[in-house]
């Protein structure tokens, strides 16, 4: 069987049953874009990678549902999506601890001034977005459409373009282009 040459629904129905080198393809297929999005969430390599391996260990471990996955795509990006938001949930309560101990935070000089001025103020743009906003803006620019950023986090599609609609216009506001 060559695994390349299979959807993704086949290769789910494959990997359902053990079939481990469907699995891998299915890893090697997704972990890229799975990648990016982690990336626009703005998280440090190191931890996109994490949370990338984690959500396909997760998806392995629970690899029996994948025979009634018919879009794995949507299903993976939102286990990815939930690991990220944990993390997240997990990194500001330890920065909420550090900050109490600012001597025991190291200091460093960025890589890049502005390219830091800019991820800066991206984050703070994001952050001034509900949940639900962030989660369709960071899906759309992902590369998924409204029906499977709908399907990814169990909504109607209308509802992810006006979350849209309101996140764009909110972040124009925040950033200054609108």
């Amino acid at each position: 069987m060559d695994a390349h040459a299979l959807d993704d629904a086949e290769l789910c129905r494959l990997a359902a049953r053990g079939d481990d080198p469907a699995f891998n393809e299915l890893c090697r297929r997704h972990t890229p874009a799975l990648l990016r999005m982690c990336a626009t969430l703005g998280l440090p390599d190191a931890d996109a990678s994490d949370i990338v391996q984690e959500a396909l260990c997760r998806v392995l471990e629970k690899r029996h549902f994948l025979a009634s996955v018919t879009r794995v795509r949507g299903w993976l990006y939102r286990v990815a999506l939930n690991l990220a938001r944990t993390r997240g949930r997990k990194a500001s309560r330890q920065a909420a601890l550090l900050a109490q101990r600012p001597h025991d935070v190291p200091v460093g000089q960025p890589a890049d001034p502005a390219a830091e001025r800019d991820y800066s103020r991206l984050s703070a743009a994001l952050e001034t977005l509900s949940p639900r906003q962030r989660d369709v803006v960071v899906l759309r620019a992902s590369g998924l459409s409204f029906a499977e950023v709908a399907r990814t986090l169990s909504t109607s599609e209308n509802a992810c373009k006006v979350h849209m609609h309101h996140a764009v216009t909110r972040l124009k506001t925040h950033l200054g282009g609108g």
